[in-house]
């Protein structure tokens, strides 16, 4: 006997909505990082090839966080 019942669409809409939010605040400050880090170019045009924790290391000191403005 199945007494478990079918989560209705504003219900499924709305943890989608928190799901994609949790998601993105969780991913998105390695993917900036990273883009960050491959799309960097030291003197001459010559790509840099920063390994990410220094990426991060060097976001954070040039902008800083976020949460510190």
């Amino acid at each position: 006997m199945n007494t478990r019942r079918k989560p209705t669409q504003a219900e499924s809409l709305g943890a989608g909505i928190v799901a994609g939010a949790v998601e993105g605040f969780i991913t998105y400050p390695a993917e900036f990082v990273k883009t960050k880090a491959q799309f960097s170019r030291s003197g001459a045009g010559e790509v840099s090839r920063q390994n990410p924790p220094r990426a991060r290391s060097l976001t954070m000191t040039e902008a800083g966080s976020r949460f510190n403005r």
